[in-house]
């Protein structure tokens, strides 16, 4: 039937009619009472029984095509009608999508096993399916039973209760549909503007410096947009809804994110709008373009937008700002622009101005909508208006005069004359829009904006093909993920960390003692470092590290632990210990260290390594090693033992090891009782740590104890006068004196907050503090964070301050600023941006709270990350905005929803960091429901590993099972809403699951896509199991791998030498060791039979008959494959057996031995009835004289083929005796490795492993020697070299397979590649058509089968099938398979074995739908693996 036909117009019933016109069959009245005539009607139930009314094989095929067209068969009743296999396995096929579907009755048809193989893929791919009745017919027991018991596991998971979905199952559906297809090409595919050259030109003038990637290898790009008014409302939806995403798009397969950032900007946001306007505050604005640095962008008009009242401190002696007059009446039009760009040479500044809108008929509201001042609206004598303002309404400031006026419109029309004439590094662009409509808040809407959003779009296009060109011209290739430790910026960001920290409160006392202790000789190896919290320890340590670097007698190693700047993933003490490593030896980790999870190990790991590191060291140099904020290590999951416990009884974390629990007697075992004379241990912790007792408990001389002590007046006074001179504020002694009396000014952290306050009321501005205002500052840290916390709201409102503040509270690794402002204002699907207004008052009000951000502009977008900077501070925020646990827990829901939709993003800068996010908070907010559902799934677990979170996510895996197991007592009580039987099925998940990640951590993080192919490895009645089939039935363009015969997958007790399928496709047989096993393709045992030798090999007859199997010793045994008895024993080589076949009627066995003889054996009496030497063709008498292949003629039983040395020989049986026909010198630099019969015998091919390069005769009349390749093909008949087969001369083949229809080659080679070659044996030389660079280490088999088949019509024509695909499967690095598809070559489907493969083979003949394979390891396991396409 032709899959691609159409019914256009054609009921159901016509359609089965139409078939059985062309197959010649009589239409069955039971059917054509099930089928309509109405075209659109299609039937809700389809019950067909025909047990007493014969269809046969042909009438099932004409229904066939109706089962195609609808999906409502109910039951079949097709019992007593002749029904053979082929016709089974097509009807199976057609019931797959049939998910009614309850009842099937073969009854008492002459089917066998290939039908019980198709009916077994049908019920466990459809469990619907819950009746199958196959009595009367020749399917074996085994089969049946394996079908009973998978029918009755479906009506098992049929009884599961199913819960409503959770929110989190809701938006799993709703991105379950999306896949990545994204096109990869290049962004530079969309025409540029004639002026585009000009474009680059200015750019590369400006010479802006781009910044770096991320660890993740992404580049967030935050673009200010600046804009006189909300004018320009028009513009900025363009920008941020249209322009923006539609850039996204394109820059994602070089990981380019642009993030908008606009005052104007809100439209969705509905935040509490601040008591103060922004606007006036020009120090924030300021900042938000820094933190945009390279990428500014400007929309300037006829309206130069409000005037701040002052220029703050800070930005007084910019550039831009020191030569221009009357500061206080600059608009911030002219500021922004000045600042943005003019004066900023390193700048990729793009200008838009937009020429006077103009309208013949005013719409109603735009003039109302203005001031009334005549200078707002111009009217020309066309009649036309246009804005003509020279000030914003929103400053219109009725005491200023009209000379005043008159100064601005004269400033801020020579700041256009400036861009307009002078554009220097800046992109200008002028375009032209009209009026349409002023909305209810006065905002005006523009028409006509394809101008603006063309020349927009093209231009920031441009910035970023300049910025990045480097990876745009990769090719398309995918950006390399570099290691934290040697990305340029995580050094940048390290030195900003450490330089960048003010010897607060003067510290000289307790450096100097860190410094001397690093120096002088030490009679204790660890020095402890602790105080109070907030006392500053992490600047003392910062500036004895920044010291330290400088000395090139000591060699140092640092970790910050709980920093947001410097930690990438979570703090605990394996990314301690792992990080120290990592840097002590300069390179990576072994693979197997940096996937383990057992702490006991990677401590062992780290004491070795320390002790090698120290032993290297020159004489004189010290190593040391720092470690800043121990306390703050996030502690070790220590899950219950019955969660961690598997069926044998093994504990597979050895929780015992990894507990720091205060009982045991070091809780630092991970430090050496004894360090190395020339190592240093430096920590930092806070009285209130446990540490300090577990160090102090080491004794006297193991460590030393230095406490940061309070400072003195001068040194907080010299700190106050230091940070005020930096912001540009200047107070008199009588107030430093006010400030000094405080009683807990001698506190760092409550210096640092009144320092910030009175700067903050100087950007205010307020150009002096009073001495009211200092007096009145309160006198404690809580009291004065409370003080700050009511400014932040009287800034930015109360309800923005309080979200922020504990979301940033509740994070222990902060978020990043797109993070939060994504959060503060995404409502529903819609993703809308904190307008950089409400951004601006929000950030002054909170910086003072915030650790301050690393490094220098440009920044990426995805390291600017904000974190609350004392933990005192912390405790105070959630004490006052969340001090029950059940506020604490609405604050990590609100986190939890918006990190999860974050996560599901296929190509995004957050999603690697909402993977590691999100669980954290979900279990937090004891969302169990959600937490089985969404973060043990099969799906999470293939996107945390795809994007480097894996052991962070396995991580809250453990943390998720210890908390639903403390709050649920071990399983036997509800929680919640939850019954106790439902949170035991949790438990029982969440086991599965954290067993079936730590059985595969190594295979999941080198190959991630595989993760969900993995998990069909596990039992059927496990959930991983079911999910991964789940999700491959929603999925069915996956391909995938099944293992057919999973609970048998041990059949031998050694290494797997031979694994081979019968010629009909319904046996497999393998061998190992002493024994030898006969199976069929579901993995029931039929024979099984041990023997006294060594199997060599074994292999199956052509006739299915016989099996021949290789012995140890010399010999050889047949054995019956119906019965399992032996026929014969065949002996007499007395060398080892090196090649053995079998005629194509089985009747003669072939052997080739060391001996240097052929023997021909008669299968029935086991006697030699021939015995040919082959000692005489070697080239010279040094020559291994082994028969190394032989083969029998495909259809012809009297000829047969050796290989012997260089020579390949061709037989033919004259009488009782063999006679030499052909003497092929193949080959003249290596012996022939095998031979074989193409084209029914016509062509013979040779292969050997690798030739000598060079070597060959001569090439016609020049002198070139030929270049000997490794395979050539040779006339059967005449002996002639046809063909030389080139593209393996550069590596040795392992592995050599021809298709079934012998049109296609593949080679295996020792490089990691596989080659494919179209056999065109008319030409004299053969080229590769495909070359696959698939392992890194050596490719190992390489084997074909049928993958699909297309049969004529009627079914019993002459004209055999025609295959039109077929599956080119390999195996490489040991233990990994590939399979392609040869119609196109791309990949179909792969596959993880957890020990070496051995050996592989392929069917012949499919028996379903998909192809089946054999694999062999070295463990004793032989895979039986279906492929679904």
């Amino acid at each position: 039937m032709d899959p691609h036909r159409t019914y256009e117009g054609m009921s159901l019933r016509d359609v089965y009619l139409s078939h059985c016109k062309v197959l010649s069959v009589k239409p069955n009245s039971v059917i054509l009472k099930e089928l309509s005539t109405d075209v659109d009607a299609q039937p809700d139930a389809m019950s067909i029984d025909v047990s007493k009314n014969y269809l046969g094989n042909r009438g099932v095929l004409a229904f066939l095509e109706v089962l195609n067209l609808t999906k409502s068969l109910q039951s079949l009743n097709i019992s007593n009608n002749g029904i053979m296999n082929d016709t089974i396995v097509s009807l199976c096929r057609c019931m797959l999508h049939h998910p009614n579907l309850k009842s099937i009755n073969l009854k008492n048809n002459p089917i066998s096993l290939v039908s019980a193989v198709a009916l077994l893929d049908l019920v466990r791919r459809n469990p619907s399916v819950s009746t199958v009745n196959i009595d009367g017919t020749l399917i074996e027991d085994r089969a049946k039973l394996r079908l009973a018991k998978t029918i009755e596991r479906n009506a098992r998971l049929a009884k599961r209760v199913t819960k409503d979905e959770t929110p989190f199952q809701k938006i799993e559906k709703e991105y379950s549909e999306r896949r990545r297809q994204h096109e990869n090409r290049s962004i530079l595919h969309d025409p540029m503007e004639n002026n585009g050259e000009d474009i680059m030109m200015l750019l590369r003038s400006s010479i802006p410096r781009p910044p770096q990637r991320s660890s993740s290898g992404w580049v967030v790009l935050n673009v200010f947009i600046s804009s006189t008014s909300s004018d320009f409302k028009t513009e900025l939806r363009s920008i941020h809804e249209n322009i923006i995403p539609s850039l996204n798009k394109m820059l994602t397969h070089i990981k380019v994110h642009l993030h908008p950032v606009s005052v104007y900007y809100n439209e969705n946001s509905k935040l509490e709008e601040p008591n103060h306007s922004v606007s006036t505050h020009l120090s924030e604005r300021l900042w938000l373009i820094d933190i945009c640095s390279p990428v500014f962008t400007a929309l300037l008009g006829d309206r130069h937008g409000p005037v701040p009242g002052y220029i703050p401190p800070s930005h007084e002696t910019s550039p831009c700002l020191v030569d221009v007059r009357n500061k206080e009446a600059l608009p911030i039009a002219i500021l922004e622009a000045q600042y943005g760009g003019l004066c900023n040479p390193s700048s990729a500044s793009l200008y838009f101005v937009r020429q006077g809108s103009r309208c013949l008929n005013p719409p109603q509201g735009i003039i109302e909508a203005l001031s009334d001042d005549y200078s707002y609206i111009n009217t020309d004598p066309e009649g036309k208006y246009s804005l003509a303002n020279p000030v914003n309404e929103q400053a219109n400031d009725p005491n200023e005069t009209p000379d005043v006026k008159k100064t601005r419109w004269e400033m801020w029309k020579d700041l256009k004359k400036t861009i307009l004439g002078e554009p220097g590094p800046m992109v200008l662009r002028k375009y032209k829009s009209r009026f349409t409509k002023v909305t209810p808040e006065g905002d005006i809407m523009l028409a006509d904006q394809e101008e603006f959003n063309e020349a927009y779009k093209t231009r920031l296009l441009a910035v970023v093909t300049y910025l990045y060109n480097d990876a745009i011209n990769e090719g398309q290739q995918e950006i390399s993920v570099k290691k934290w430790k040697e990305h340029p910026q995580y050094e940048q960001e390290t030195t900003q960390y450490i330089y960048g920290v003010s010897p607060l409160l003067g510290r000289k006392n307790a450096i100097s003692k860190l410094e001397l202790y690093v120096v002088s000789p030490a009679s204790r190896n660890i020095l402890l470092l602790r105080g109070p919290r907030g006392c500053g320890m992490s600047s003392v340590m910062a500036i004895f590290i920044q010291r330290c670097v400088k000395k090139e007698s000591s060699t140092l190693v640092h970790f910050v632990v709980g920093h947001a700047g410097l930690s990438t993933e979570c703090c605990d003490l394996r990314t301690l210990l792992l990080s120290l490593c990592r840097n002590m030896t300069g390179q990576d980790l072994p693979l197997h260290i940096q996937n383990e999870v057992n702490i006991r190990i990677i401590k062992e790991y780290f004491r070795s390594v320390l002790g090698e590191t120290a032993s290297s060291l020159k004489d004189g140099h010290l190593l040391v090693i720092a470690i800043d904020g121990l306390d703050k290590l996030v502690p070790t999951i220590t899950p219950p033992a019955d969660v961690l416990m598997t069926n044998t009884g093994r504990n597979i974390l050895e929780a015992e090891e990894q507990s720091l629990s205060a009982s045991k007697k070091d809780g630092l075992d991970w430090i050496p009782m004894c360090l190395p004379k020339n190592v240093r241990l430096l920590v930092s912790c806070s009285n209130e740590s446990p540490y300090v007792a577990w160090l102090m408990a080491r004794g006297q001389d193991s460590c030393e104890d230095v406490t940061v002590s309070s400072p003195g007046t001068a040194d907080v006074e010299h700190v106050i006068a230091e940070k005020l001179a930096a912001a540009k504020v200047t107070l008199n002694k009588v107030l430093i004196d006010d400030i000094l009396a405080k009683p807990d000014i001698r506190c760092p952290l409550y210096t640092k907050l009144i320092v910030d306050k009175i700067i903050q009321r100087w950007e205010r501005g307020y150009p002096s503090a009073p001495r009211p205002f200092v007096q009145s500052l309160p006198d404690t840290v809580d009291s004065l964070v409370e003080n700050m916390l009511d400014y932040a709201e009287e800034c930015a409102g109360k309800e923005l301050v309080r979200d922020t503040l504990c979301f940033l509270a509740l994070m222990t690794e902060g978020l990043l600023l797109m993070q939060l402002r994504e959060i503060l204002a995404n409502k529903g699907k819609t993703v809308s941006y904190l307008s950089g207004k409400k951004l601006a008052a929000l950030m002054h009000g909170i910086r003072p709270f915030l650790v301050d951000i690393i490094g220098q502009p440009p920044w990426n977008g995805t390291a600017i990350k904000l974190q609350i900077s004392s933990s005192v501070v912390k405790d105070a925020l959630l004490a006052r905005y969340a001090p029950t646990e059940e506020g604490k827990m609405a604050f990590y829901a609100k986190i939890t929803t918006y990190m999860y939709r974050q996560s599901e993003l296929e190509d995004h800068p957050l999603t690697a960091d909402s993977l590691r996010t999100y669980p954290c908070a979900m279990i937090k907010a004891r969302q169990w429901s959600s937490i089985v559902s969404s973060i043990f799934s099969v799906r999470t677990v293939r996107r945390s590993f795809y994007h480097h979170v894996g052991y962070v996510f396995f991580r809250e895996m453990l943390h998720a099972a210890t908390a639903l197991w403390e709050a649920s007592d071990g399983g036997t009580t509800g929680v919640g809403v939850y019954a106790p039987d439902e949170v035991k099925g949790w438990l029982h998940k969440m086991k599965e699951y954290i067993h079936f990640v730590h059985a595969n951590l190594s295979s999941l993080s080198s190959r991630p896509l595989l993760s969900i192919q993995q998990a069909l490895q596990c039992p059927d009645e496990s959930n991983v199991y079911i999910e991964a089939r789940k999700h491959f039935e929603l999925h069915p363009n996956e391909s995938h791998f099944i293992c057919t015969n999973k609970k048998a997958l041990k059949l031998h007790k050694g290494l797997v030498s031979s694994s081979v399928f019968s010629k009909n496709g319904l046996r497999v047989l393998s061998s190992a060791s002493r024994s030898f096993t006969l199976s069929n393709v579901i993995g029931d045992v039929i024979h099984q039979i041990v023997l006294n030798s060594p199997i060599i090999r074994a292999m199956v007859s052509a006739t299915s008959r016989y099996v021949l199997v290789v012995l140890g010793d010399k010999t050889m045994s047949l054995y019956d494959a119906v019965t399992g008895t032996s026929v014969s024993k065949l002996s007499g080589h007395t060398g080892r057996i090196r090649c053995v076949d079998m005629s194509c009627r089985s009747r003669y066995v072939l052997s080739g031995s060391d001996d240097g003889t052929l023997k021909i054996w008669n299968t029935e009496t086991g006697k030699c009835v021939a015995d040919l030497a082959h000692n005489m063709f070697c080239a010279s008498s040094s020559a291994f004289t082994a028969v190394s292949s032989c083969t029998g003629h495909p259809s012809d039983e009297s000829l047969l083929l050796s290989a012997v040395d260089r020579v390949a020989l061709m037989w033919k049986r004259q009488g009782s005796g063999y006679e030499l026909i052909h003497r092929l010198t193949a080959h003249t630099t290596c012996p022939v490795k095998s031979v074989r019969y193409l084209q029914n015998g016509e062509l013979i091919m040779t292969c050997v492993r690798k030739p000598a390069a060079g070597a060959g005769g001569e090439a016609g009349p020049t002198t070139t020697p030929l270049q000997d390749t490794a395979i050539k093909v040779f006339n059967a008949t005449t002996g002639e070299l046809k063909t030389r087969v080139h593209g393996t001369d550069h590596s040795g083949i392992v592995s050599l397979a021809v298709c079934p229809n012998e049109m296609l080659l593949g080679a295996a080679l020792e490089d990691g590649s596989v080659v494919y070659w179209e056999t065109r044996y008319d030409t004299v030389d053969l080229y590769p058509v495909k070359t696959i660079k698939a392992y890194k280490e050596s490719a190992l088999l390489v084997a074909f089968c049928i993958l699909q088949e297309t049969r004529v019509e009627p079914e019993d024509s002459n004209v055999p099938p025609e295959h039109t695909n077929y599956l080119a499967v390999t195996i490489g690095d040991s233990d990994m398979l590939n399979a392609y598809y040869t119609s196109d070559w791309s990949p179909a489907a792969e596959y993880v074995f957890h020990t070496k493969v051995q050996t592989l083979d392929c069917t012949t003949m499919p028996t379903s739908d998909g192809a089946e394979i054999a694999v062999g390891d070295s463990a004793g396991r032989v895979y039986l693996l279906k492929s679904n396409r």
